[in-house]
């Protein structure tokens, strides 16, 4: 998913005026590691059968496969630093720059919840949302990074001072972590769902808000700390201070775990305990510095690599609707049935199709932006030249 935190995506190659996105290649590694596993391990978890998944390679696995989401709301917190707050003054005067970005949070809110609908509503079964609703209703990772992006750009617009963004990141994550046993208690009661689904996982919900928007809050510290240039930041100082914060954050973990106070309770959602959500930052960031040491060479991603980085919000949405939405999904007609080996060609097959799927999406959103230049273009020639042949009109 490619949910940064640029204000504009659509035709940035074709639009004069739009200043080129700040890039660091480690992000976009990060990114693409993150899309090509969620994939796989999307669609293992589907085909592969029940004796696969009983065992403990797959339990590892599973673990793993977990990073997953916490990789994608890292690299946005990362890019919201260095497209917002590393350049806070530009951002802050560009009046339509909030505009944009509210706007495309509150899209990807409304893909998140487009996604839960029951597909038999598509075919003229109107009862089955109803029937649905609790599904519906529940917040999913595109739910929690729209409203982590809303709630950032508030903080861009209401402080002038970049560290005062990553203040306010820092206190709002680190809430989102101490307050989840509070909120698994909320959602638990399920007194107004289309609220309490977004503060715990009791009534459904696989990514509320507590603790699940830590990840993009202190992504912004994170991204202030490891990149203090910005995109001109050397390789060496940001790999080096990944690893760093990687060991100091795992380490952190292990003592809470260990510590005598407990801020948690027997019955509380694993991933809702803050040793696990702080213990988890502290791998991914460490995967994300020996990526940066892997590619250290790399100063800029190959053009096709580039394009799939910037288009992993359409990858995920297509390979969910390949996975779960028709009558024809790999679900329905697949569920823990094969092997390993065909598992394996059951997900590349997919990733395959969801990378094509990706280019495609990106060529149309280039025409559609080539197009609406060239209109733009035209009508601008067309007032020009009315007015060069329209007559003075002499002033009553």
């Amino acid at each position: 998913m490619h949910i940064d935190a640029s204000p504009r995506q659509l035709g940035e190659e074709t639009t004069r005026s739009a200043p080129p996105k700040p890039r660091v290649v480690v992000i976009d590694l990060l990114r693409l590691a993150a899309l090509f596993e969620m994939i796989n391990g999307h669609t293992l978890n589907v085909v592969l059968s029940e004796e696969i998944r009983q065992t403990a390679w797959f339990a590892t696995f599973t673990w793993f496969r977990g990073l997953v989401s916490i990789a994608f709301m890292l690299a946005a917190g990362l890019s919201f630093h260095l497209t917002t707050v590393s350049r806070l003054a530009q951002h802050r005067a560009d009046p339509a720059a909030p505009r944009h970005r509210i706007r495309r949070a509150l899209e990807i809110i409304a893909i998140g919840y487009i996604l839960r609908v029951p597909t038999s509503v598509f075919f003229g079964d109107l009862q089955a949302l109803w029937r649905g609703m609790d599904r519906f209703l529940a917040v999913d990772v595109l739910q929690t990074i729209g409203m982590s992006l809303i709630l950032l750009e508030l903080f861009a617009m209401m402080f002038k001072r970049a560290w005062h963004v990553q203040l306010a990141a820092f206190i709002s994550g680190s809430l989102a972590i101490v307050l989840a046993p509070l909120g698994e208690a909320l959602s638990a009661r399920h007194v107004w769902p289309v609220l309490t689904n977004y503060v715990g996982h009791a009534g459904g919900s696989q990514f509320p808000l507590a603790p699940w928007s830590a990840y993009v809050l202190l992504g912004v510290v994170i991204g202030g700390i490891v990149l203090p240039q910005g995109a001109a930041t050397p390789l060496r100082i940001y790999v080096s201070r990944l690893a760093l914060l990687g060991a100091v954050t795992w380490g952190g973990a292990r003592l809470l775990a260990h510590s005598p106070v407990s801020l948690w309770h027997t019955g509380l959602s694993y991933s809702s305990r803050p040793h696990q959500v702080i213990s988890k930052l502290g791998v991914v960031l460490a995967a994300t510095s020996l990526l940066g040491l892997v590619f250290a060479r790399m100063r800029a991603l190959p053009r096709i690599l580039a394009i799939l980085a910037g288009e992993t919000l359409s990858v995920y949405v297509f390979h969910l609707v390949a996975l779960y939405w028709t009558r024809w999904s790999i679900y329905t007609q697949l569920r823990n049935s094969l092997d390993l080996p065909h598992g394996l060609m059951v997900s590349g097959a997919l990733l395959v199709a969801s990378v094509l799927v990706g280019f495609g999406w990106h060529s149309q959103k280039r025409l559609r932006a080539r197009w609406r230049a060239q209109r733009d273009e035209s009508l601008r020639a067309q007032r020009e030249g009315s007015l060069r042949t329209s007559p003075n009109t002499p002033l009553s």
